[in-house]
């Protein structure tokens, strides 16, 4: 119960030190009309006396059925665009414009914390983006140090320094 305490206040400071880089963002892919926000949705008392008599109660349920039913690891995290879970509701073009700009506010964060320029790494990023935030995320990737970037196809025109290595069944080649 007290590690699950512990865990959870630390997601809630994650959360609270997300929030201003993650409403810095959207305006870099998407449109500034579109904020996004985080919720944390616990399975769990916040209390650790309420979660520790919770787990008593179900103990001897939990121990027959082998897993808890409720503790950090049921805890969900929900990336909202204008107050909306964006899993649920938004297009594939905007959850993952919203990831790209929760990725964007995590480096920030991580970049304001060390001091550093972390090394920025994302999948698939451009799949769903139309050409207008295609060519804003590649104007935000010229503010970051090292970048990985995996991509199914390379958009025309993509950054004239950069380190591009093709990889496919034959092998991998560099340019």
């Amino acid at each position: 119960a007290l590690s699950a305490s512990y865990l959870f206040q630390a997601r809630r400071q994650f959360i609270e030190a997300m929030r201003a880089p993650l409403s810095r963002e959207p305006h870099l892919l998407s449109h500034p009309e579109e904020p996004y926000t985080l919720h944390l949705k616990p399975s769990f008392p916040e209390e650790s006396s309420k979660y520790r008599d919770l787990l008593k109660k179900n103990r001897l349920k939990e121990s027959e059925l082998g897993f808890t039913f409720a503790g950090p690891h049921r805890d969900d995290l929900s990336l909202l665009i204008e107050g909306k879970e964006a899993k649920l509701f938004a297009s594939e073009g905007q959850k993952k414009t919203a990831t790209g700009a929760l990725r964007f506010a995590e480096w920030e964060e991580l970049k304001t914390r060390t001091h550093l320029k972390p090394l920025f790494g994302i999948d698939d990023l451009a799949l769903h983006l139309d050409e207008t935030r295609q060519h804003k995320l590649k104007e935000r990737l010229t503010h970051f140090g090292q970048v990985f970037l995996t991509l199914p196809t390379l958009p025309p025109h993509w950054h004239p320094t950069a380190t591009l290595f093709h990889i496919s069944k034959g092998g991998c080649q560099v340019s």
